[in-house]
């Protein structure tokens, strides 16, 4: 990510941002900013964060991050973020509402804990499982990133509510333009069943003969 320019006070250059904008492909993002070791075989990946949510979407990074895991004899972190029901309203929720959200919140969390002990099952080397509860997800898993020191971050581009009408879902564009952690971004979708490839401005381009 680090261009001729130099570094910028900008999380993904222009030129970078164009790139994942229009490769419809998995994708690698490394952040200029972070130490890189003086030597390319030097490089490891000690911590590798996979969030997921259940879906088969965000499940396909699985194989990548158990390949990497052995030879960089590297740990897996599973991770599931369960949310708060949300009850937007003009009054304050009731007891009986809370209590309700409350039951959700914790039948989630035992589904969660368990799905993630089956997809470990899964995978070689040392795996840990985190299952978290947060009205904010995104920021959860920024945070989580951080706080455990992860060296690497496998995202599906779309999870269990992606649409293929566009080429990330908002988690992953989250952890590309606000995170600061190395990305690998498995593109879930073949080229030709993504929707709207061509933005309204191309469109417009190719119809009057200008790029």
């Amino acid at each position: 990510m680090l261009e001729q320019s130099g570094l910028s006070g900008w999380n993904v250059s222009s030129v970078v941002q164009k790139i994942i904008l229009r490769a419809c492909t998995s994708i690698m993002v490394v952040r200029a900013y972070q130490p890189a070791p003086p030597e390319l075989a030097d490089l490891r990946y000690r911590r590798l964060l996979v969030p997921l949510d259940g879906s088969q979407r965000a499940e396909c990074v699985l194989p990548q991050a158990a390949t990497l895991a052995r030879a960089h004899q590297a740990q897996i972190m599973l991770t599931y973020i369960v949310r708060r029901p949300e009850m937007p309203r003009r009054t304050p929720p009731t007891p009986k509402d809370i209590g309700l959200a409350d039951q959700v919140v914790e039948r989630n969390r035992t589904e969660a804990i368990e799905y993630l002990e089956q997809c470990k099952s899964r995978l070689p080397g040392e795996v840990q499982t985190r299952v978290l509860v947060s009205e904010h997800i995104f920021s959860t898993l920024h945070e989580l990133a951080d706080q455990e020191k992860i060296d690497l971050v496998f995202l599906s581009a779309h999870g269990y509510s992606g649409q293929t009408r566009w080429l990330y879902g908002s988690l992953v564009i989250s952890f590309i333009v606000y995170g600061a952690t190395p990305l690998l971004i498995v593109q879930d979708i073949p080229a030709d069943r993504i929707w709207g490839q061509s933005s309204l401005a191309e469109v417009a381009a190719k119809k009057h003969g200008k790029r």
